[in-house]
């Protein structure tokens, strides 16, 4: 699949784990840190693989290989992290 534009295609990182080591719940965290899949010829910053925070309730809902994952504007990614 080729990603167009300045559209990145993200799958959330669900389970977040404190400093103590525990994992939390999908329900307590803010859900809006995720992995970058791929990415469109004309995203400038973002690469494959990086680790991001984005905007929520932003992006269009895909299945890729089987995973949930969002299509999102590069411009709703907040930091690399």
């Amino acid at each position: 699949m080729r990603v167009l534009g300045k559209k990145v295609l993200i799958k959330p990182i669900k389970k977040e784990k404190t400093t103590s080591g525990l994992i939390l719940p999908e329900s307590s965290s803010d859900n809006t840190k995720a992995e970058v899949i791929l990415v469109g010829e004309k995203a400038s910053i973002i690469k494959q693989g990086d680790i991001v925070k984005h905007h929520m309730n932003r992006g269009v809902s895909y299945d890729y290989l089987g995973d949930a994952c969002l299509f999102i504007n590069e411009d709703d990614i907040i930091a690399i992290l």
